[in-house]
Parts: C-alpha cells; structure tokens; sequence
C-alpha cells in the first residue's frame, strides 16, 4: 500500500472559538489564535491579501479578532494589509485597472470605515477614470478603447461616470467599425448608404473620434478616391472627376495628389476638345481658398506670481507675451515683446503664460486642429 509520506498536509480551518466571559483564555484558544495569525502570515507572504474569500489574510485576521478584540498581532495585521493596498493603489489606477482599484477602496472602507482618506480616494478614482476616457478618446487606439471599455463596464453598477463614458467609448468603437467596413467595400461617397465620406465628415465636425483613429482613416478614404477620380478621369467622366475633387479638398490631407489630378482632368478636357475639332476649352482651377479656421478658446489661464521685491517696493507694470497655440492646445514659441518697466516682470510672465492651456484651433472643414497664428496679450501686475 502506497502512503503519502512527501505529500504536505493539508491545512484545517480553524473553528471560531470565542473568549468566555470570565476574561480567562484557555491554551486552546491561544492555540487556536496563534494558527489564526499564522495562517494570515502565511497568506501575506503569498499575496492573498483580500482574496480569495475564506482563504486571505484579511479573513484570518479577523477571525483572530472574532476571538479577541485586543490581539495586538492581528490589529498590527490588519494595519499592515490597509498599508499594503493604499501603497497599491497609485500602481492600478496609472495600469487603467479602474476595476481593481475600486475593489481595493471597497476593502479600505470595511478596514477602516471611519478614514476619510477613503472618500479621498473613491474621488480621485472617478476623477482618473475620467481623465484617461478623454486621453482615449483623444489619441487612443482600437485596443485602448476596447480594453477600457470592458473595464468601465465592470464597475459601471458603481460609478455613474462609468456608463457614460464606456458607451462613450463603445459608440467610437462602433464609429470606427462602421467606417472601416465601408472603406473595405467601396461604399465611399453619396448616395451610398453608410459610406465612408459621411461617417467620416460627421465624426470630424462632432470630434466623436480620436485623432489617433481618424487620420489613418481620413488618409485612407483620400487615397482611395483620387484612385477613383483619376479612374474616370481617365476614362473621360470628367464631371465625376470634379466632384471627386471638390471632396477631397474638403479632407485636405493630400495636396500634392489633389494638384495632380486636377491637371489630368485639365488634360483630358483639352485632349476631348481637340479630338473634336473644337477650341480647348481649359477650366483654369483657381488656387485653393484657405481653410476657414475656427480660433482657439482659453481653457485655463494661470495667474502669475507677483514678484517678491516688487512687492517690497510696490511697483506695478506690464509685459506683452506673444506665442503661437500648437495643436495640443499649449502655447509655444512664447517671448517677451515689450515690458513696463524692464527687468522685473518678465519671468513671472513667461511662466505664468507657459501654464495658459487651450482648445486648440480647428479647420472648419475636417475638424481637424492646427497650428494658430502668433498672437500677443498682455499681463499686468497691480495691487488690488
């Protein structure tokens, strides 16, 4: 008969054993105790801090302090796991695991439901939650956006913010399944049903996508229909042509192509005309009209610093800053163009205007942002 000598034993769960009224613990008690905290140890060390349920050390603890209230080891314990998981934190909410951190805050208010350190931290989960769904959106890939949408969907019964903004998130995703599809079977411009040209202008001018997945798109559907327009060019639908044409300048991503092509229709007119014993009649393609740019809005503007020996000699002034907004909304190429008076003001300036934030510029057209002209403002120093 083959015996189990190299097998480890298993391990018992302790019976919950409460101290008697007189005060006097009995050895088993202590014993039992003693196994408690060394179990909780044990689960510590391997990691299973808050989980799984009836096997952690946070369940061993208490257990212990079921028996005894005052068990310095598993009050020691206790604050040891509630250390463990705020040190925790900061890691999971930087990873975007939004769903564990919040697990991690349900665990903190059960351990400590009177630190208000909590409520901090339950505030500053929705805020993160919302600040990385505006990065997603913003520069996010396919990927991003689908992992963090099956994260908030996890805790979206928990925070109202996260319904919101997972079928933010999931109405992007759809967004862009539906405008790859019609990239894949030519479904391109109108009339066609679900065609690329309206998915994508309609995302562009509401900004429902990020920059990160629309422009690959925008440069697709550009490619694909000066393909199409110097089809028909070359094949004498010049009308067809045109108005290929006219779309995509409205996308403005490829230039170069779009002069192109207009030369070849250009050709192609004057090559019918000929061949009809007919003046060429050239239409002459008028240069492209610049794109009517919608200005950048102040989102922040940081106040400057009061100088200190300005203060100590009550002096007011002003300096004239001029810089460009680039298309992250921060102002850039910022320099000092005049200042009253001279040598005083013009660091607390600069710095102050470094920290102004923006929504950037955007052509009317695509939605797209871009670079803004140089502009000059003023701030002044007074004492109020």
């Amino acid at each position: 008969v083959e015996t189990a000598i190299n097998q480890p034993m298993p391990m018992p769960k302790p019976l919950l054993t409460q101290i008697p009224e007189s005060g006097i613990v009995s050895p088993t008690t202590v014993e039992e105790i003693s196994r408690l905290n060394q179990f909780a140890a044990s689960a510590l060390l391997e990691d299973r801090v808050i989980e799984p349920d009836g096997d952690s050390a946070l369940d061993y603890y208490n257990q212990v302090l079921a028996i005894d209230p005052y068990d310095s080891t598993a009050y020691q314990g206790k604050k040891a796991i509630s250390d463990r998981l705020r040190n925790s934190y900061n890691q999971l909410v930087t990873a975007a695991e939004f769903d564990q951190a919040l697990q991690l805050i349900n665990a903190l208010e059960q351990l400590e439901p009177l630190n208000l350190e909590n409520d901090r931290l339950r505030i500053d989960l929705e805020q993160s939650i919302d600040l990385h769904v505006k990065q997603i959106q913003k520069s996010g890939s396919s990927q991003q956006i689908a992992e963090t949408t099956a994260v908030l969907k996890r805790i979206e019964t928990d925070f109202s913010g996260s319904k919101s903004a997972s079928d933010a998130l999931q109405a992007e995703k759809t967004l862009i399944s539906k405008i790859d599809t019609a990239l894949d079977k030519e479904l391109l411009i109108p009339p066609q049903p679900g065609n690329a040209y309206s998915l994508v202008s309609a995302s562009l001018k509401a900004n429902t996508v990020s920059n990160a997945n629309i422009t690959p798109r925008v440069r697709g559907l550009s490619t694909k229909l000066l393909q199409l327009a110097n089809t028909s060019a070359e094949q004498d639908n010049l009308d067809q042509a045109r108005e290929l044409a006219v779309l995509i300048k409205r996308l403005n991503v490829d230039r170069k192509g779009l002069d192109l092509l207009n030369t070849a229709i250009d050709q192609r007119a004057a090559a019918i005309a000929a061949a009809a014993n007919k003046p060429a009649v050239v239409e002459v393609t008028a240069p492209p009209e610049p794109p009517k740019i919608i200005p950048a809005k102040i989102i922040t503007r940081a106040a400057p610093r009061y100088p200190q020996r300005a203060i100590q000699r009550s002096i007011e002034g002003w300096v004239e800053v001029s810089f460009q907004i680039n298309t992250e909304g921060l102002p850039i190429n910022v320099v000092v163009v005049k200042a009253e008076p001279t040598g005083v003001f013009e660091s607390s300036a600069l710095k102050a205007v470094q920290k102004w934030r923006f929504s950037p510029g955007r052509n009317e057209d695509t939605g797209m942002p871009v670079l803004g002209e140089l502009v000059t403002t003023k701030v002044s120093f007074k004492f109020d």
